[in-house]
């Protein structure tokens, strides 16, 4: 079949930058989707996206679709013919309906009787007959964060739309859309070439680069980054990219200018960090820093425009930001008029939760759990008390009131300033990480003993009143809380018992807490997260439960069980051990266990079991100093040597015969065996586990 290149194109007002790529990934699916189901064929589908459009490129769609055998079935013959023998009206409907003569239906039998149908071709229809309904539903159920209505229209899109292109090869498909008639023509940039432009599906991307616009997101990023680099390198230095940031700036310009600005060194005076988020978070710029990570004078806009005087636009970029670091330092100089320590008492004015108290009681409730935290990890207890209730203070200052993203960073350069140790500020700046699954955990014991009193008291508190999140609502952040509860312990290899900790928690609360279950429903949030983040890392869901079911409560054991058990599960004994132990966890479950503790060696009759009594007994002796230094992948070494005398038991020994005694001596030899290979995680339950 024939096929043509396709452009289809929404022209719009400036779309929010931030949801660009979230419409260019929803557009390509539902494209492929709807194209599909249409059966209209294409060779390749590209998607782009800038502020004012959103594109999608069709490489050899076809003119049409394939032609179809048809295949229907009618009445019974029964009820196709009366008692003469006459078609019956059902059956010069069915006719009728398939447009074509009694004379060309068939019958057929089948196990129901014999039946009327009617087998044909039916040729395909028109790509342009298609393609309308198939963009209207698109534009239509699009998943867009906001609509919004323009005009007097009840026409609702996430911008104003203010033109529509659809092209097939080269004819122009006729529809109206939203009240506008679809056309062949686009315009271009908006200062730069803001006429109409006509397009045919072949040569889009050259006219509209021809147009002073760059649609392809991946040229305007690279543009953006070679460009910065270069400007960064004339003053020595390099650009700071955030990934964030640079995705944004990509979906606010059309024809990225790069430029290179400068700011009064006077500013530098201001922690650096407050000035990085003013640069990147308010004006969307991106700094310029030494090779060293130091801030310098410099940072790099982004316009939208060739400007025939680069200067001006230069000098107005730094006339804004002048103003935006200004605000910084004034407000970086009024706090540093008042300690942390002055402004400890305010926080009884700021609400944490309305059940839960202030900020003041949240701090009080650190200090405790981390006087807890310290004496385990070796910290002065008064050092960490302080630390825990200096943790929010920065959260009351004029600096991270405008700039929220700061809190912490803040407290950290405020500490400094009123001459608290570094281990204190360093400890402020690290409690809340980590902030993302990207960022890193605390390097520092007190940094480690803050976050997770931080985190804990959370936890506790949200869950005590029943508000655990629901879906993908989590206004308390409870899931990153937990997150980073795991990545601390396992990364700082804490051996932490959540249970004693989370009671801690309770008890440092001054009011009686609604929910009963507190501390149970803790664990069993923290530890779904630690199965979700555990399946990423290759620990598959029955590795997972074979741990779980010992119920370990200290998260860096569980790891380091998890990691054991893939270890085992690699080995070459690993499958019969497994099958062996399912198969004994399977008798003893039907069996009272309690009275089989002792093996009465005068009842060993076949060599097979005395040989495996005989094993066991080495073992045993071989795991009692692996168990108490937890060497948990020497244990399933040494468990590897009751792989062949288990099977031999098996092939030769009746377990569950008539003689009470033997029985009840072969299920205690069982039960044995089963306390073995349940010492580090169940692994009858790894049956059918797949790396």
């Amino acid at each position: 079949m024939k096929a043509s290149n396709f452009i289809f194109e929404i022209g719009c007002e400036e779309l929010p930058a931030k949801y660009l790529t979230h419409i260019r990934q929803q557009l390509t699916q539902m494209l492929e989707t709807e194209l599909n189901s249409a059966q209209l064929e294409y060779r390749n589908m590209t998607t782009l996206i800038t502020p004012r459009r959103i594109v999608a490129l069709l490489e050899g769609l076809a003119n049409g679709q394939p032609e179809q055998q048809i295949e229907r079935r009618g009445p019974s013959v029964a009820a196709a013919y009366d008692t003469q023998g006459h078609p019956t009206n059902a059956l010069l409907g069915f006719a009728n309906s398939c447009g074509v003569a009694v004379a060309d239906l068939e019958k057929r039998p089948s196990e129901k009787g014999d039946w009327i149908f009617y087998s044909g071709k039916k040729q395909g229809e028109a790509t342009e007959k298609i393609l309308p309904s198939i963009l209207q539903t698109i534009l239509d159920k699009l998943p867009l964060p906001k609509r919004m209505r323009w005009g007097d229209s009840e026409v609702s899109f996430l911008r104003p739309i203010r033109w529509i292109c659809y092209v097939h090869g080269p004819q122009t498909i006729e529809q109206t859309i939203y009240h506008l008639k679809v056309s062949n023509e686009t315009v271009g940039h908006r200062f730069h070439h803001p006429g109409k432009i006509q397009i045919d599906a072949d040569n889009y991307l050259v006219k509209l680069r021809q147009a002073y616009v760059m649609v392809d997101e991946a040229e305007r990023r690279q543009v953006i980054l070679d460009k910065a680099h270069e400007l960064a390198a004339t003053v020595n230095g390099q650009p700071s990219i955030d990934a964030d940031l640079l995705q944004e700036v990509v979906g606010l310009v059309e024809w990225p200018v790069p430029l290179l600005a400068s700011f009064d060194k006077k500013y530098l005076a201001v922690p650096q960090e407050a000035l990085i988020s003013a640069m990147q978070d308010h004006q969307k710029c991106f700094p310029v820093m030494t090779h060293d990570n130091q801030l310098l004078p410099y940072f790099i806009a982004v316009s939208n425009i060739e400007s025939r005087d680069t200067q001006r636009v230069i000098q107005g970029n730094q006339k804004v930001m002048a103003a935006r670091l200004a605000d910084a330092e004034f407000f970086y100089r009024m706090d540093c008029k008042q300690t942390l320590e002055a402004r400890y008492p305010n926080l009884k004015q700021v609400i944490f939760q309305a059940k839960l108290g202030t900020l003041h009681d949240k701090a009080e409730r650190m200090a405790v759990l981390s006087r807890e935290l310290a004496i385990k990890n070796q910290i002065a207890v008064d050092l960490a008390e302080r630390a825990a209730r200096f943790a929010k203070i920065d959260l009351l200052t004029d600096m991270v009131n405008e700039f929220p993203e700061l809190q912490g960073i803040m407290g950290y350069h405020y500490a400094l300033n009123d001459n608290e140790s570094s281990q204190l500020a360093t400890a402020l700046k690290e409690h809340y990480m980590p902030r993302n699954v990207s960022d890193q955990c605390p390097e520092t014991k007190l940094g480690v003993v803050i976050a997770l009193a931080d985190k804990i008291d959370s936890l506790v508190g949200i869950f005590g009143i029943n508000l655990r999140p629901t879906g993908d609502k989590d206004p308390f952040a409870l899931r990153r809380a937990a997150n980073g509860i795991i990545r601390i312990c396992i990364e700082h290899q804490l051996d932490l018992d959540l249970n004693e900790l989370l009671t801690y928690a309770v008890a440092a609360y001054q009011i009686k807490l609604p929910n009963k279950n507190i501390i149970e429903d803790c664990i069993n949030f923290i530890f779904d997260r630690l199965k979700s983040s555990s399946h990423e890392i290759g620990f598959d869901s029955l590795m997972f439960a074979a741990v779980c079911a010992n119920k370990p409560t200290v998260i860096y054991d569980f790891y380091r069980r998890l990691q054991a058990v893939k270890q085992f599960k690699q080995s070459a004994s690993s499958d019969a051990l497994i099958a062996a132990n399912k198969r004994v966890k399977n008798i003893l479950n039907k069996i009272d266990c309690a009275s089989l503790i002792d093996i009465d060696h005068q009842q060993l009759i076949e060599a097979s079991e005395k040989t495996l009594v005989t094993i066991l007994q080495t073992v045993k002796n071989q795991l009692e100093p692996l168990i108490l230094k937890q060497n948990y992948p020497q244990i399933f070494e040494v468990l590897a040597a009751l792989h062949q005398p288990i099977d031999q038991f098996f092939d030769e020994v009746m377990v569950m015969v008539d003689d009470e005694r033997l029985k009840k001596n072969r299920l205690a030899i069982l039960n044995q065996i089963r306390g073995l290979f349940i010492i580090v995680a169940d692994i009858a339950l790894l049956a059918g586990s797949k790396d």
